[in-house]
């Protein structure tokens, strides 16, 4: 991934941000995954935390972007202030905590049957960070 963004990022036309998302996405799920195996082999339990102050909105907003371009046939929305969203968290396990909930999300759309044989709106998902309580 960091090979392809370094060759071809310049020639990229159409959606350049999108391609730079995608691929940044790539390198840090694949990093957090050698993370998570090198974890597992030494101790066989996740990886102790890492806590320190992160953008719990960008967090989202990648993992989100990953997932949405893996599955194409469902709406993505996500909506988040326009400040950075502070928490004292491990970035990583949080990211991996969210990928789970929109997989399993996404799973179940794509899991849907129309019972009368018709067919069903199309799947959406909303992915919201607010700061405090509703």
């Amino acid at each position: 991934a960091e090979r392809l963004k370094r060759k071809y990022r310049k020639e990229i036309a159409t959606d350049p941000d999108v391609f730079s998302h995608c691929t940044d996405t790539i390198i840090r799920q694949v990093g957090d995954i050698r993370r998570m195996v090198d974890e597992f082999s030494g101790f066989a339990r996740m990886p102790a935390p890492t806590f320190r102050s992160e953008n719990v909105a960008e967090i989202a907003r990648q993992t989100l972007l990953f997932l949405e371009v893996s599955s194409p046939d469902i709406d993505f929305e996500f909506r988040a202030a326009d400040r950075p969203v502070m928490l004292n968290c491990d970035g990583r396990q949080v990211a991996q905590a969210l990928t789970n909930i929109i997989k399993n999300a996404a799973e179940s759309i794509q899991g849907r049957k129309c019972i009368d044989g018709g067919t069903l709106p199309r799947g959406r998902i909303v992915l919201e960070i607010a700061e405090g309580a509703h």
